[in-house]
This record gives C-alpha cells, structure tokens and sequence, in this order.
C-alpha cells in the first residue's frame, strides 16, 4: 500500500460494529441458503443402489483406502489417481476400527463384474460418500464467497453459489467416492489463493495458493491449476516480476505446493517410479480411447455444459467484455486463463466424460458472477431510481427462471442413479426362468443371486468371440454393450455381432427408466 492510500484508507469512515455485525448476519443467512440448496439436493442421492454398489469405480477406490488402513501403509500401490481421496478414505477407516472395532477391507465387498457389486459395510459407504458431498457443498461456499469479496454484490453472490448447489453434474459426482469432486474443490481453492495473490500479494497469500495448488496435484494430478497463480504474480508483480525479492515470493508458493503435494501423496518419494507408471496409464488411457467415450470432446463438453448450467458459457463471455470495459480484469484474466487453459486440455484429449468438467464449473461460475456484477452496476448507474424492492423481484426472477431448468435435473439425480432397469431385469427373470436358469449377464446389469441362476459373467456381449450354448436368457445394458451398439459406424464389429445374436434370441423385455436395460431370451419357432 502506497502513502496516498494509506492516507486516503485512514481517512474513510470504518464501518461501524452494527454494520458489520449486519454484513456477517446477512453473509451466515447467505451461506445457508446455498448449502441448504445444495444438501437438499444431494443428500436423497447420497444412498443410492446400496447395499448393491453401481458406480463401476467406487469399490475400487474405497478398497485401495481401505488397504491403506489395514495395513498401516501410507502407500496405496495404486496411482492411477494420487492419494489425497485415498487419505481420507484411510483416515476414515481407521477411525471406524477405533470406533466400531471393525475396519471397512476388501471382504466387505462382492463383484460379479464391473459395476456389479455388493457390500456388507453400506454404512461406511455412505460415510465416505457424505465426505464428498460436504466438499461438493464446500465449493459452491466457495464460490459465493468469492464473488461477494469480489464484487460486494451479495445476490449476484448467492446466485452463484446456488448455480454449483444445483449443477446437476456436482451433484451427481457430489456423492460418488471418486477424486473428481476432490479436485474440484482443491482447484477452486487454488483459484481463491490466486485471487488474493492478484488482490493483495502478501507472503501468506502464497503459501495458501501454494498449498491449495499441491492438494489439486495430489487429487487428480491437476497440473493446470499452477496457471491461475503463476498469472496472479505476473499481474501483481509487474515490471518486477523478475526481481529476486518478488521471485521469492513465487517460490515459497512452489515450495508449499510440493510440501502439500507430498505430504498428501508420500509414496511420491519413496514408490516415484510407480506414481510414474499410473500417471503415464493414466495419459495412455486418455490419449488412445474409451469405447462410448471418445471423439469429438470439444463439442461433446460444451453440449455437456448447455446442459448442465446454460448460463455459464455466454456468463464467461460476459465477464470478458466486463473485463475489456476495466471491470474486474485482474480477477478475470486469472481465472480465465484456468478455465481457458483446463478447457484446452480436456477438449484436446481423445476420451471425454462429463466428469472432467468439474474443476472448470467453479471458474464459470466466478467469471459469470464478475460479468453479472457489472450488468448489476450498470442498471444501478442508469436506473438510480429504480425502487429496490422492484430491482430485488426481477433479480430474483430472473435468477429463479435461470436455475429452474438446473433444479429439474437435479431433482431427477436420485432417480437416475438407482438404475432401476437393472432391479426390474432382476424381477422380470426371477419371475420367468427357473431355478439353475443358465444366463449371461454382462457389465453393468442387475446383481443375480448365484444360488438362484447359473451366472456366466462377461464384459461385453457383443465383443465376446462366443457365448455358451443353451443360455435361457441374455443380458445387455446400456453402459455394457449399449456403448457399441449406438454407435454402429464407429463400431460396425459389435453391431454385427449383435445383429447375429438376434438370428438366435429375441428381445424378451427391454426397460428404459434409466440406463436401459434389456432381457434376450431363446427365439421361438411359428
């Protein structure tokens, strides 16, 4: 701070304790309404399937923490993630042995093939599931209280926290024990840090930025969210930025961000070749292709985010030209040049899921509250005399007619997770075929009792070389073999393949109320 203005700061009235006590009463009020919103919405969700697991993910990731545990072993001998979820996870279950006197490990879970999957701990499952709800709730937090210290407009705030509360793509990841909602919030935390490195630079600005960068590292090897602060300290520093003084500063942010990082992922030095291994697969599996996930990612997450929440895109852009106007440019060019630069990343790869979009939403969604906040400005400006309870209805209206379409999505989320074709395919056979019934079931269909059927498990149907003879009934899914068959140009093999299979068995019954799930049974002659 220069002399004229700590001058000028000295001169300003101070807010008085009434006042401020007002703003923290208004700011608390504001914070609950988001995470209201957002716990609403995600907690119907939070038990889905259980005690069946139907996240193909989950009961991996839950039992490479759980080994961690059991073993007293802060390596999880598996990277294709970094181990910041796996901590927690680790530091739950042990926890639960003090507790409980029991330690959630790989026998409390059964699989008949991916996505096919039962535990006998559900209650611990859904523990380590309501640890990334309260981080998917954290991160709307966040980002209310971002734009509020950014912008000081506290409904242009709320309106942003409650565009992540009710993200039908947050809240359907906010209750899976996957790393993707940990790095989002670890990314959000990241651009927080950047923020107060552009806005005030001071030494523990930094380390903060720092520290968060290293725990975006170790959640999902998030490389692009040093971007936001490294930006930060050119824009800060200026002219100076090479200067030895500034420099430091820089690098006491890199030093808290490998500090954080290997303390959240220590096998970083002692099992490095390994973490090197699952990154590189990691790189591999992205670069070279998913079946029913590849192709055209650039159109692919933009469709995904008109979806999701349509505001954020033209509220980016509007944050741009706010910003060519001198209207929060530092701010906009840090967390533009994250979600520019993450964006890039994602959308130059070869495999998309909608999953990866999470650590962008938090930067929209603060680039969308800067754009609005100088929409607000400029009415405030030209329409001095535009009564407040009048500007506070159509704020509010508008604001509801924009997040109605997210809340219908969101509302559906519980829903759609139980999967109930699988249940009704599960049904409809215990009704239809008889005890020993011989049946193929492939990934992601209904759990079947192996007592009750003689289960022949595969991956996919249609790109297995043969089946076994006399099957009474077949299984397909939408997430099985429905990856291939929807798309018989890309895969004409499998389509051909399913198309044979039809010469033999005919649909018996198909159910379509979630990802759908169908029952071929042996054709009848006449």
């Amino acid at each position: 701070m220069t002399l004229t203005e700590a001058v000028k700061a000295e001169r300003e009235p101070r807010p008085s304790v009434g006042s401020r006590l007002a703003g923290r009463a208004d700011a608390l009020l504001d914070l609950g309404i988001v995470a209201a919103v957002g716990l609403a919405l995600r907690l119907p969700a939070v038990g889905f399937g259980l005690p069946a697991m139907l996240h193909p993910d989950e009961p991996g990731n839950v039992v490479v923490g759980a080994r961690m545990a059991v073993n007293s072993d802060w390596n999880p001998h598996y990277f294709a993630y970094p181990s910041v979820m796996y901590d927690v996870e680790a530091i739950s279950v042990r926890a639960q042995g003090l507790v409980t006197g029991h330690m959630l490990n790989a026998s409390d879970f059964t699989t008949q093939g991916m996505g096919i999957n039962q535990t006998s701990d559900p209650d611990m499952v859904l523990f380590l599931r309501l640890i990334t709800v309260a981080l998917s709730v954290g991160l709307c937090l966040l980002v209310y209280g971002l734009v509020r210290h950014i912008t000081g407009r506290r409904w242009v705030a709320v309106g942003c926290g409650l565009l992540g509360a009710t993200s039908p793509l947050l809240i359907t990841n906010g209750v899976f024990i996957t790393p993707d909602t940990y790095s989002a919030f670890f990314s959000t935390a990241t651009l927080a840090g950047a923020l107060a490195v552009v806005r005030r630079g001071k030494r523990l600005d930094y380390v903060l930025a720092g520290l968060a960068v290293g725990l975006a590292w170790g959640s999902k090897y998030d490389i692009v969210c040093s971007v936001p602060v490294i930006v930060a300290y050119l824009i800060r520093e200026g002219r100076n930025a090479y200067r030895p003084s500034a420099l430091l500063s820089l690098g006491t942010a890199a030093l808290a961000a490998v500090v954080s990082f290997v303390v959240s992922t220590p096998a970083a030095l002692f099992d490095t070749s390994s973490l090197i291994t699952g990154l590189r697969a990691e790189l591999s599996h992205y670069a070279t292709g998913h079946p029913g996930a590849q192709g055209g990612a650039f159109e692919y997450y933009l469709s995904a985010l008109s979806h999701d929440q349509f505001l954020l895109i033209p509220g980016a852009l509007l944050a741009v030209v706010a910003a060519w106007f001198g209207h929060f440019r530092k701010e906009t060019v840090v967390v533009g040049a994250y979600s520019l630069g993450y964006f890039g990343l994602i959308a130059s790869e070869t495999v998309r899921f909608d999953r990866d979009l999470l650590p962008l939403l938090p930067g929209l969604m603060l680039l969308t509250g800067f754009g609005v906040a100088w929409i607000a400005q400029l009415v405030a400006e030209r329409r001095p005399a535009l009564p407040r309870p009048a500007g506070f209805a159509v704020v509010t209206a508008l604001a509801a007619a924009m997040l109605v379409p997210a809340v219908m999505g969101a509302a559906g989320v519980p829903q759609t997770l139980d999967e109930a074709p699988r249940t009704e395919v599960a049904a409809w056979l215990d009704a239809h075929l008889p005890q020993g019934a011989a049946v193929v079931d492939e990934h992601y269909g209904p759990w079947l009792e192996p007592s009750r059927y003689h289960v022949t498990e595969v991956g996919y149907v249609v790109s297995e070389a043969s089946l076994p003879a006399g099957q009474q009934a077949i299984i397909l899914t939408d997430q099985g073999s429905g990856r291939f068959t929807d798309d018989p140009a890309q895969y004409p093999h499998e389509f051909a393949a399913y198309q044979a299979l039809l010469k033999n068995y005919c649909l018996a019954v198909k159910y379509t109320n979630g990802p759908w799930a169908e029952v071929l049974t042996p054709c009848t002659s006449g």
